[in-house]
């Protein structure tokens, strides 16, 4: 997260993570769960796909995918 300047990680504080389980469709059960990206429109972008160029053009794409990871295990632990 060093390559992240404060406004890449002021954004990165508002954006969310939503869980949603994977059923089999078999059996019903939730055989895994898939993290989605939330609030990307509340720090300025029209898209997840706009927001990923963004940070690709800025050269922390792979930093800022670190953070989005910790942060996502973070609140699944919660």
């Amino acid at each position: 997260m060093n390559d992240l300047t404060n406004i890449w990680l002021q954004k990165l504080e508002h954006l969310d993570i939503a869980f949603q389980p994977i059923l089999n469709i078999h059996t019903g059960k939730i055989f895994a769960v898939e993290a989605l990206l939330r609030n990307f429109r509340n720090v300025g972008f029209r898209s997840i796909f706009e927001l990923f160029d963004a940070v690709y053009k800025e050269g922390i794409l792979y930093s800022f995918d670190l953070a989005l990871r910790e942060k996502t295990f973070k609140n699944l632990q919660k």
